[in-house]
């Protein structure tokens, strides 16, 4: 067995192996417990709505033959500080049976005038109500409970039991929640002649007690904390799982070992292996792309678009299929898919013209990604492709559908990726291709307008590569007519133009050109002969306010170019410039004749500074890389 340890270990009781079911009434004794209990948290937490006083989780792990097994049990009481009917007013749990059954529900309510309500998805005598089982989808059920007569002073009791027939699915447990918890004790079993491998990662070095010990052959692993403040594990960081404190798991799907990532990417190969069909349909596609296409490199182009222009995305949730793609040929035919059917079609296709191309897994921005020391399969949600031709190496997301095969895999950028390859699968971070851009150059005309007696800019704003994608996506979601009025707020924020007149002159994916006209009065100096101030353009905003925050608050800046050039009615006699030179770019500025030119370049490669850095940067950035010219 593998597991980790961080801080001190203290032995405790152990407890039973098997999980029993839970009572449904509970003495005045133990009711009054929980209300001493809920009174002393009122007095810690009293700005909360909701306060959980004690949370115990049951994870057990068993081994059989047709498949091993885990089932988690979790028992949580909740004080109800304030009424706020967002916040368990109703109480849900969803099912997949692919891979997860709830086993049981029971939801006790016990009132401030000793008055109580029982619910169970069970019902064993009358003083339950029933808790129905919900059809959503196929193969996707939804218990709800709505609590009668919510109020401040409500103690709230929720059993739940979920046995997973596949637990390679079951990744983590983090030791936050959304409310604070007065206690919480998470504690995982499993037979003491299996090597697995799960921990406890604590890199925000909370302060919790350990526990491991066998007990014939059953091996009990026990972590407890106390006093935990509530935290949403997506409110900070765009990385959870470098920060938050969580217990880990690797889970084998049969066998008393953890699978390595080679053996978990064979694992669910065979899984999908039905699903990638080559039809006759999907060979004419290949084979009449690959007459109108001149080389690999544009057979790789031609086959993602002609994937995306046929096949629309479309979420599927059903059962097993929230997992598995369903058959490729099929998903032709009908004209939709999900992320995993668009991208296994793409690999069907190109592998049909001897291109080799991989599906790989992912978890989204803002979702705790995986972590290396534990294989498992639930630290994804979102399927890929990977293609390799010769030197050529590119991830490809069908479903950004807006992109085209350089670039849709822009949003992933930085994301661990989990390829999988018979007997080679591997965990790779998604970089920047050697054709990466995010590049933009501008173009201000200023001339004085002799009617309107003011200062005048014809300006021009082009964007290349992921500037041009992050506003194209933005841009396709709006019908013809709201476009401009986007087009104009984009400028406005991004840059502190604003236009009174605006015209899309380019528009796709990979470039997009925006001519404007606009008051430039605002930036003349009356002062000695008069000059201009170059702050309009600004700097594109996105790359210095949008950023990925890392771990222990660090902050990441994208590789981004910005050229800008500003020409005068006359020659410039000097420019006085406060440009910075930072520890995450450079700026130059300098003049020739009527043209005054910025060149602003953000660090080529991954980099972090400290919080303090960029709140210093961010506090400045008004006064960075702007240039006064004199006339």
């Amino acid at each position: 067995m593998f597991f980790r340890f961080y801080n001190r270990t203290i032995i405790i009781i152990c407890s039973l192996f098997l999980i029993s079911s839970c009572n449904t009434t509970l003495d005045t004794q133990t009711i009054n417990k929980y209300r001493d209990q809920s009174k002393k948290s009122s007095f810690k937490w009293s700005n909360r709505a909701v306060i959980g006083l004690n949370n115990l989780t049951e994870i057990s792990f068993y081994n059989k033959e047709t498949g091993n097994q885990a089932v988690v049990k979790e028992t949580k009481w909740f004080y109800i500080n304030k009424k706020n009917p967002g916040l368990l007013e109703e109480y849900s749990i969803h099912e997949n049976n692919f891979y997860v059954k709830i086993e049981k529900l029971d939801v006790d309510v016990y009132y401030p005038d000793k008055s109580e309500h029982h619910f169970s998805s069970d019902v064993q005598n009358n003083s339950q109500r029933k808790i129905k089982k919900r059809k959503i989808i196929d193969g996707n059920y939804k218990y709800t409970v709505k609590i009668p007569d919510y109020r401040k002073g409500v103690l709230l009791k929720i059993v739940s039991i979920k046995r997973y027939s596949r637990p390679e699915f079951l990744s983590r447990l983090f030791i936050r929640s959304r409310y604070p918890q007065m206690n919480k004790i998470i504690r995982f079993r499993y037979p003491v002649d299996n090597q697995l491998n799960f921990g406890f990662e604590n890199k925000e070095n909370i302060d919790v007690e350990r526990n491991f010990e066998t007990v014939k052959d059953l091996a009990t692993f026990e972590i407890e904390v106390k006093g935990l403040n509530s935290t949403h594990i997506n409110a900070k960081v765009d990385l959870p799982e470098n920060w938050y404190a969580s217990l880990n798991f690797s889970l084998p799907p049969k066998g008393k070992k953890s699978y390595s990532w080679k053996e978990l990417g064979d694992h669910y190969l065979k899984l999908v292996k039905d699903a990638m069909d080559e039809s006759t349909e999907i060979k004419n596609l290949a084979s009449s792309l690959l007459r109108v296409s001149k080389g690999k490199r544009q057979l790789i182009e031609n086959s993602f678009d002609g994937i995306t222009n046929r096949v629309r995305y479309n979420l599927d949730t059903h059962g097993k299929y929230a997992f598995i793609p369903r058959n490729t040929s099929n998903v032709l035919k009908n004209g939709y898919g999900d992320c995993k059917e668009i991208n296994s079609l793409i690999k069907v296709l190109l592998e049909q013209n001897s291109i080799k191309c991989n599906l790989a897994l992912v978890k989204t921005r803002g979702n705790a990604q995986l972590l290396n020391n534990y294989p498992n399969l639930g630290s994804f949600n979102h399927m890929i492709s990977f293609s390799e031709v010769d030197n050529l190496k590119k991830f490809l997301d069908g479903t950004n559908t807006h992109s085209n095969s350089n670039n849709s895999y822009y949003h992933l950028i930085g994301r661990k990726a989990f390829i999988l390859s018979p007997g080679k699968s591997r965990i790779q971070v998604i970089e920047r291709d050697d054709d990466y851009k995010n590049e933009i150059e501008t173009e201000t005309k200023i001339d004085f307008n002799k009617t309107k007696k003011i200062w005048m800019s014809n300006g021009k704003v082009s964007l290349y590569g992921k500037a041009a994608l992050n506003l194209y996506n933005k841009l396709k979601r709006y019908p013809t007519t709201q476009k401009k009025t986007l087009a104009a707020k984009y400028l406005q924020q991004s840059f502190g133009i604003k236009p009174f007149d605006i015209k899309l002159i380019i528009y796709y994916c990979e470039n997009i050109e925006i001519n404007y006209k606009s008051s430039f009065q605002e930036s003349f100096l009356q002062v000695d002969s008069g000059g201009f101030k170059l702050s309009t353009p600004s700097v594109y905003n996105y790359n210095n306010t949008n950023r990925d925050k890392i771990i222990y608050g660090k902050t990441y800046f994208e590789q981004f170019n910005q050229k800008d050039v500003w020409i005068f009615p006359k020659n410039i006699e000097e420019v006085n410039s406060n440009s910075q030179n930072l520890p995450y770019s450079q700026c130059f500025i300098g003049f020739k004749k009527n043209k005054v030119y910025r060149q602003y370049s953000q660090i080529s490669k991954k980099h972090t500074v400290s919080n303090s850095v960029f709140e210093s940067i961010k506090k400045n950035q008004t006064k960075i890389m702007k240039a006064v010219a004199w006339n």
